[in-house]
């Protein structure tokens, strides 16, 4: 567990650095009607989560994602911003990457003592960056 410590405190120090304000925004619909009806509109802004097929999560620009709640209003589609530090799931943090694989390959990777599943297949320095820019699928 240690051996993570330096991890987990730059991941800190990257985020603390971050450029920008970015927010996120969850919208009660389902992921071809925020292409539709709000991202082909805002090209700047992604899709950050799929929650549900019908709980989708917008990510970006805290200005742009405005600009997004205020069309998802005008066309009644209920949505709420999130109370986050970041834009999480999104290019803004991609300037984070490469300092954050580069610590991860400092680490010395045993096997798990407690077993553990997944659905994905990747290298361990790389899981370390994958959620920071990967869209999430919780459903």
């Amino acid at each position: 567990p240690e051996d993570m410590l330096p991890l987990v405190h730059k991941r800190g120090k990257l985020m603390d650095n971050l450029d920008g304000e970015g927010a996120m925004l969850v919208c009660m619909c389902s992921p071809k009607d925020i292409e539709q009806k709000i991202i082909n509109k805002i090209p700047d802004i992604e899709i950050g989560l799929y929650n549900t097929p019908v709980n989708t999560v917008l990510s970006g620009p805290a200005n742009l994602i405005d600009q997004a709640q205020a069309i998802a209003d005008k066309q009644k589609i209920q949505n709420q911003k999130l109370s986050v530090t970041h834009a999480f799931h999104s290019k803004m943090l991609d300037s984070m990457i490469q300092p954050l694989v580069r610590q991860a390959e400092n680490i010395v990777y045993k096997k798990a003592r407690i077993p553990m599943a997944s659905n994905l297949l990747f290298s361990l320095p790389r899981a370390w960056t994958l959620f920071l820019k990967k869209v999430l699928h919780i459903f």
